[in-house]
């Protein structure tokens, strides 16, 4: 009698399957982002993409979204005062 075999989930982050974005238009698209965004988070703000031999610029949803993460993660906490449940600033 053989093991029975488990399928190997797919990826998945944030409940969403990994996919490849190929080319500022989509990866704009996904961030819901203009080009000059894309290029300036590129160049001053690390932005997990890359430049293949032909021009053409690639990353993942993964990628991205754990850099999104990780910059939220290292925001400085708000000036704002919390405001605690059914009280008053």
């Amino acid at each position: 009698m053989q093991p029975e075999m488990t399928p190997i989930p797919p990826l998945h982050t944030l409940d969403r399957a990994v996919e490849v974005l190929s080319g500022v238009r989509s990866i704009c698209r996904y961030l819901h982002i203009g080009p000059a965004t894309f290029y300036r988070w590129t160049a001053h703000h690390r932005f997990p993409a890359t430049l293949t031999p032909e021009g053409r610029w690639l990353t993942s949803t993964t990628l991205i979204d754990g850099w999104i993460l990780a910059r939220v993660e290292v925001q400085e906490p708000t000036s704002h005062t919390p405001i605690e449940p059914g009280g008053v600033v």
